[in-house]
């Protein structure tokens, strides 16, 4: 029996949602309704915690992220919400699941599917496609959408001499450390080095666009042109402008790297 703990602050939706768990027949227990984020952050932090949450993400007090940010909650979650472009982005880029209002049997039948599909137990903490703990699926949601409430950085001024260079974002095909050096290379296969170490480029940059495949790079998009598999269980990437060394995606950024290649 799944226990299941309902976040919403419109008390017709939340029962609207006990309607529909009863309707398609999920064997369940409901530990409770919570509707505001500092009764939520108090009701998680001193019970045990379900299997499953729905959580609204407007809530009367507040955006529900920010309870994911003060409790360290590792049930699944499934986000409830009205249309918002926004959002749907951050879960497309962490594979957390969602349901767009207003909720319906079907809508609710396919994500329980999904969870199933994702694993055989809703115990198991371990999501058995993406190679991700429910943990750090969010723990990688809050940071995207910590970076999406910033400014991207879209231009780099490069010292050339006694000159300065401006190149922008877009034209960058990859940066890279070699010899604790960090550099970019341009689509036009211009070398430059940077002051900026590769953890703060990560922070700064556009995550529609680049990704950080291991220690050593950072990639566009556009630059990568062919993937294979690679022993050891990692991705092997043909890139233009080539690079010197193999490019490889590690094995612990693989299940990000393809959720960011599908988005």
């Amino acid at each position: 029996m799944l226990k299941i703990l309902i976040i919403e602050d419109e008390e017709i939706i939340a029962q609207r949602l006990v309607q529909l768990l009863d309707q398609i027949k999920v064997d369940y227990q409901l530990t409770g309704i919570i509707g505001s984020v500092q009764e939520a952050i108090a009701w998680l932090s001193k019970h045990e915690q379900p299997d499953l949450i729905f959580a609204d993400i407007q809530l009367s007090d507040g955006n529900s992220f920010s309870i994911f940010k003060a409790v360290n909650v590792k049930s699944k979650i499934i986000f409830t919400t009205s249309y918002d472009e926004y959002a749907l982005d951050a879960f497309k880029v962490n594979s957390v699941d969602y349901l767009l209002k207003p909720i319906t049997a079907k809508k609710l039948e396919k994500a329980f599917g999904k969870l199933s599909e994702m694993s055989r137990a809703f115990g198991d903490n371990q999501d058995e496609v993406g190679g991700l703990t429910e943990e750090d699926k969010i723990t990688h949601l809050l940071e995207y959408l910590d970076r999406k409430e910033k400014d991207f950085r879209n231009r780099f001024l490069i010292k050339m001499g006694n000159a300065y260079k401006s190149i922008t974002a877009e034209e960058i095909a990859y940066f890279f450390v070699s010899n604790k050096t960090t550099y970019l290379m341009t689509f036009t296969k211009k070398k430059y080095s940077l002051d900026t170490p590769l953890d703060d480029l990560d922070k700064e940059l556009d995550t529609k666009l680049f990704f950080r495949i291991n220690r050593q790079m950072i990639i566009n998009i556009n630059a990568i042109k062919e993937i294979h598999t690679f022993f050891n269980s990692r991705l092997l990437l043909h890139i233009e402008p080539s690079f010197d060394e193999d490019v490889l995606v590690t094995r612990s950024n693989i299940a990000k790297f393809k959720e960011w290649m599908n988005s």
